[in-house]
């Protein structure tokens, strides 16, 4: 059983560890700009949009081996939400 856990790791195991990684602190920081946003203030538009805007360039970066239609779906939206707040703010 130890013997196991000192193999070599495959490469598409830590592929979709590091996609889940980049998916859950993506979402952190818009979850944790929320609040912000509810309140006003351009600095939770900008933490969130910024999240949103990495996703959107990831998926492209990833589109050949995993097209992410939903994921890219909602992020442009979100930014498109974020921008008019943010234009409606200022």
């Amino acid at each position: 059983m130890i013997r196991g856990h000192y193999t070599e790791y495959d490469r598409h195991f830590l592929y979709y560890l590091l996609n889940g990684h980049i998916v859950v602190f993506s979402g952190i920081f818009q979850m944790i700009s929320y609040a912000p946003i509810n309140d006003g203030q351009v600095w939770g538009s900008v933490v969130s949009g910024t999240a949103a805007l990495g996703m959107i360039v990831y998926c492209i970066m990833i589109w050949k081996f995993l097209p992410s239609f939903v994921t890219m779906l909602m992020q442009s939206g979100l930014l498109i939400v974020l921008l008019l707040h943010i234009l409606r703010i200022v």
